[in-house]
């Protein structure tokens, strides 16, 4: 193409609208504002922009601004008079997760048991929480968190029923059990195991804005009884009962025995062993005695509390396990409930044939009606939504994605978690793009893109996404990271997809939850038929829509080992490593850039002549190998840059488009030479 170009007509895609620019000899640069980097006002709340576009929870931006760092908590001086310390406070950050402290990097928990009395009538929560630890490090005292509050009245060492002496900061979720409680010599050692009783009680901080901004929901159902719920997740469960605030340290099982007034139910985690009326003269209650035998997050334990009604159903698994499902709903939503409860299943159905086998097979598949929207609580997911489609997205997506996003987190951070909530997008942005590809599966590739270009509206960048050191929520909200660890990190994956290619993509995926369980190969790609004459998300007729091609699961899987082996701590190192090692390339320059660095790649565009110039520009002048899909009229051919250049010649009157199917998470700069 030799011919000198006098007028060149080429194409970039802000969003997924597609802007024509003309360039021309005697004319300049005419292109109009890119919406994809447009500054969207949001709330200014860890993740709480997910929820904020739904008209059905008529919540204005402008009406809640408050910064996480301001949340406070007003506390009422101590009304036991047995209460060893119970220092008082008129602030306190609610925050949980971040560095830890000496204390608590001594210790790794065991075993909780939570023996509560939940009083709906006068909002209260106290009893009895066992913990279970063995040292790790040579250590004077263990770090434990309660919100100041609530009201410690003892700390008993259960091996041989001593007192134990604490150390309560004022102002302070933290607070410390001394040495001496267990050793006269007043030091533990690495090997030493410990068993203490904590006996507490109070008034727990309300959630003022659950679930982003958390506590205990104290609610009313339709017919004015109590409906009780937790959510914890971004303020930490040491708001109701004591812990170790941080997300590392995972209990190996968990006790929970809820006391409640007779004529209500308290669902939570794992097993239900038992219901037992409390035989004393304060009758009228019960106890719904759970267990779990799988480490769990502090923030996924979990109660619920109202007159509910339990739908069940049997769920046979991709390894031949038959699942108990249960559905916990108030009366009025029972026949709601038995409607939307098979699509609940055919979702559990999709992420078993992308991803693998459900995670907590022994236990149950879950979901409980919550009065906020919801959460991930393990094996027993709140479900606070309208028991319809559309419940998250601006834009009809044709499913209930609320469901949806909280059930993919069953893998996307309980299976593999997060230790420090500076890798929390693997929490978030893979919970959020098992969206987009559930879209894709249903609906086909139209609407997978108008989700996506719906997320990259969203995305802030102003910060780096996964920072270098550990962060509390607080922190990681902060930086203005809030919505980037949904939203970008739903991008990244999407471009990693395009860099790599949809075979090692989903490989990578399955390597990352399993690794070393045989469940990342053997696919078949299944293509999904369009259920519907028309897509949700673009109106597009059946015989319009491009569909589905995922590489899924076809044949059974053998069932996962015993115990909770596949449940580990992960962090974006290791998904980087698993990347690499799938691929078979190195990916620094990938991860360096999405990762830990606020800029997005500059796609720089120029033309002299009939050249035309295209640069990648990144922060550090580091190299940057991104492919690049180019079409020329309609022919679309994939370019390497060599030192992070393109230069192509292009003759008169070529339609050219760059990233024509918008793969890449990038900014664009016109630049008239």
């Amino acid at each position: 193409m030799t011919q000198i170009l006098t007028r060149l007509f080429f194409y970039l895609f802000f969003g997924w609208t597609c802007v024509a620019i003309s360039i021309s000899v005697s004319e300049g640069v005419r292109a109009s504002d890119n919406p994809s980097s447009m500054v969207y006002g949001m709330v200014n709340k860890t993740g709480s922009e997910m929820y904020l576009d739904k008209a059905t929870y008529q919540v204005e931006e402008a009406t809640y601004q408050v910064q996480v760092e301001e949340t406070t908590h007003s506390v009422e001086e101590p009304t036991h008079p047995d209460s060893l310390d119970t220092p008082s406070s008129s602030q306190l950050i609610y925050d949980t997760g971040g560095a830890l402290s000496a204390e608590q990097k001594s210790f790794d928990v065991t075993y909780y048991g939570l023996d509560l009395r939940i009083d709906p009538e006068q909002k209260t929560i106290g009893g009895m929480v066992d913990v279970h630890a063995r040292i790790v490090e040579r250590t004077s005292a263990i770090e434990l968190a309660l919100d100041p509050g609530m009201q410690i009245q003892s700390v008993r060492n259960l091996q041989n029923d001593n007192a134990c002496s604490i150390n309560r900061k004022p102002r302070s979720k933290r607070f410390t059990v001394e040495a001496t409680c267990f050793r006269e010599e007043g030091e533990l050692v690495s090997g030493d195991v410990i068993k203490v009783e904590i006996a507490y009680g109070g008034t727990p901080r309300e959630a003022p804005y659950p679930p982003w901004d958390g506590g205990i929901v104290w609610d009313s159902t339709a017919a004015g009884k109590p409906w009780v719920g937790a959510a914890t997740q971004t303020n930490g469960a040491w708001i109701w009962w004591p812990n170790k605030d941080h997300n590392s340290d995972r209990p190996d099982s968990v006790r929970i025995r809820l006391t409640v007034p007779e004529e209500l139910v308290a669902a939570s985690n794992g097993i239900l062993e038992s219901v037992e009326p409390v035989e004393s003269t304060d009758d009228g209650w019960k106890t719904w005695n759970w267990f779990t035998s799988y480490p769990v997050s502090t923030y996924n334990i979990t109660l619920n509390v109202a007159p509910y009604e339990t739908i069940e159903d049997r769920y046979e698994s991709i390894t031949g396990e038959v699942i108990p499902v249960t559905f916990w709903v108030l009366p009025e939503k029972v026949d709601a409930g038995k409607e939307i409860l098979p699509q609940f299943m055919d979702h559990l159905r999709f992420f078993e044939q992308l991803l693998g086998p459900y995670p907590f097979p022994s236990e149950k598949y879950g979901i409980v009606h919550t009065p906020y929207l919801g959460m991930e609580h393990q094996s027993i997911i709140a479900y606070g939504a309208t028991f319809q489609n559309d419940n998250m997205f601006a834009v009809p997506v044709g499913y209930d994605d609320l469901h949806h996003h909280e059930l993919a987190h069953e893998w996307w951070g309980n299976m593999v978690y997060a230790a420090d909530w500076k890798d929390f997008w693997i929490h978030e942005g893979f919970g959020t793009y098992m969206q987009a590809l559930y879209s894709e599966y249903l609906y086909g590739k139209e609407s997978y893109k108008e989700l996506m270009s719906y997320l990259r509206d969203r995305i802030i960048s102003e910060a780096p996404m996964v920072p270098q050191q550990p962060v509390s929520m607080v922190e990681l909200d902060g930086g203005g990271r809030g919505g980037d660890v949904y939203y970008k990190g739903a991008w990244v994956l999407h471009t990693l997809r395009f860099v790599v290619g949809d075979q090692h993509f989903f490989r990578i995926l399955r390597e990352f939850l399993y690794p070393g369980l045989q469940y990342g190969g053997s696919l078949t790609t299944d293509i999904h038929e369009a259920t519907d004459s028309t897509s949700f998300m673009s109106g597009l007729s059946q015989s319009q829509v491009q569909k589905s091609s995922l590489p899924l699961h076809q044949t059974s899987l053998p069932p996962l080992p015993a115990g909770s082996g596949h449940i580990r701590s992960v962090d974006s190192a290791e998904f980087k490593a698993t990347a690499e090692q799938v691929f078979g390339q190195d990916l620094d320059w990938f991860f360096d850039v999405y990762l830990h660095q606020a800029e997005l790649p500059l796609l720089v565009v120029s033309r002299m002549g009939g050249i035309l110039n295209i640069t990648w520009d990144v922060a550090g002048e580091s190299a940057f190998p991104m492919p690049l899909e180019v079409s020329f009229d309609g022919e679309v051919v994939v370019i390497v840059p060599e030192n992070n250049r393109i230069t192509l010649e292009v003759e008169d009157g070529v339609e050219v488009i760059l990233d024509p199917n918008r793969r890449i998470l990038n900014e664009f700069q016109l630049r008239q030479l």
